[in-house]
């Protein structure tokens, strides 16, 4: 059957783009999760991005596992902080 041959065996590459001015990789869960699954392994590529796409960082999947979180060394309060401090902005007027 076509559509069985066409079937992904493999994802070769992760992009992640982010509204931060600097690229920022993907959190530890997400890595875990890409690490145990069938169609990825430690050579997958993992390519972040900041708007625009000038600021790249490009890793495979088993040079990021062994990295902490961006959270693992804040308390809840720092965790909020940063948290609103790379995510999407909506303009005062945007419709809602």
């Amino acid at each position: 059957d076509n559509a069985k041959r066409r079937r992904p065996r493999r994802v070769v590459a992760v992009y992640i783009v982010c509204d931060a001015e600097s690229p920022i990789t993907s959190g530890l869960l997400c890595r875990e999760f890409m690490y145990s699954s069938q169609w990825c392994d430690p050579s997958t590529r993992v390519i972040t991005a900041a708007p625009g796409l000038e600021k790249r960082l490009e890793h495979t999947l088993e040079e990021l596992l062994p990295c902490a979180s961006p959270y693992a060394r804040l308390d809840a309060a720092g965790q909020r902080a940063w948290a609103a401090s790379v995510s999407l902005q909506l303009p005062d007027d945007h419709g809602g």
